[in-house]
């Protein structure tokens, strides 16, 4: 099986699981999912910014 049939099947079925879990049980379950990847994200975010403005003030701007 190639490799892209693959992964398109294994993200389909995740797809459609996500989709079964969120019917079956509502969202309430899903926000706490919801909120940490948010979370993440942002202090992913927060770091990279604080690096940039640890290197400006490194170089003295």
């Amino acid at each position: 099986m190639p490799r892209a049939v693959w992964i398109r099947t294994v993200l389909s079925i995740v797809a459609a699981t996500v989709g079964v879990a969120s019917w079956v049980s509502g969202v309430d379950r899903l926000l706490p999912l919801i909120v940490l990847a948010g979370t993440g994200l942002s202090s992913a975010w927060s770091r990279v910014g604080w690096q940039g403005v640890e290197q400006r003030r490194r170089m003295g701007g």
